[in-house]
């Protein structure tokens, strides 16, 4: 993994190159991708016949045109959960047929954030909107991240990164499924953080000692499970406050239970 970070002033970077190289390019995103907002989804429309053309979204003729686009990309990111969910059951390992199944239901949750920003129909000026908004972050951010960590767990523990029944059936009537990577592919990974002389731009390289980097990823799940903490902490404290705030302007008293 590899990643730049441009410095802007004014709007304008203050390098205007694109320094030091990467040592991996972006993915590349396809067309009907960006139309959606999401990565990954373009093989899997209604015309590719990978799923059932009446699966995932039903509609009833009267949506809007830009809703009706929206439903498309649904249908497409749907299917490629589908899809990649029909995995085969690992040998004897439950967390490695978890993984296999998690992988593809996280990268669904993060495509359906996306497509929904992409509409960019959430007004930030609306409490309730922004609420929403923040949760589709947090939902990019956080499953994206657990992705990451499921598949360095398959990579350390030197199994496939996937096995799906549809791929061993194009190996082949018999084929053997793969079992566990040779130890040999086991990429070991450090990180170090370089900025060139005379540049703005930040170089992140990530290729550390396996126990290094589990210690770093540890540290952040730690982090990130705090943020979602006080995300959460501060959205309950927020509507406690409104809710308390609506019976003062109105006069009158919040309900309290019964028991009998």
């Amino acid at each position: 993994m590899a990643g730049r970070i441009k410095v802007y002033e004014n709007g304008a970077p203050l390098n205007s190159e694109d320094t030091p190289a990467l040592i991996k390019e972006p993915d590349v995103v396809s067309a009907y991708d960006e139309s959606c907002g999401t990565f990954g989804v373009g093989d899997y429309t209604r015309d590719s016949g990978k799923c059932p053309a009446d699966a995932f979204i039903c509609t009833e003729g009267d949506e809007t045109p830009e809703q009706s686009l929206f439903g498309e990309c649904m249908y497409a990111l749907d299917c490629h959960m589908n899809y990649n969910m029909k995995s085969i059951l690992a040998n004897s390992d439950p967390i490695v047929t978890f993984i296999h199944q998690m992988i593809p239901h996280h990268q669904n949750a993060v495509n359906m954030a996306k497509a929904v920003l992409k509409t960019n129909t959430l007004d930030a000026s609306d409490e309730d909107d922004l609420e929403m908004e923040h949760m589709m972050w947090a939902i990019i951010n956080g499953q994206n991240f657990q992705i990451h960590q499921m598949q360095d767990y398959l990579a350390e523990k030197s199994y496939a990164e996937s096995d799906i029944l549809w791929a061993r059936s194009s190996r082949g009537a018999g084929a053997s499924r793969p079992r566990r990577r040779p130890a040999s592919t086991s990429a070991s990974r450090t990180a170090t953080l370089s900025r060139p002389t005379g540049s703005s731009s930040l170089l992140l390289l990530l290729d550390a000692p396996q126990s290094l980097a589990r210690h770093r990823r540890q540290l952040a799940l730690r982090l990130v499970s705090f943020v979602v903490f006080l995300r959460i902490f501060s959205l309950s404290l927020r509507n406690r406050t409104r809710y308390a705030s609506r019976h003062v302007r109105t006069g009158t008293s919040p309900a309290k239970p019964e028991f009998e």
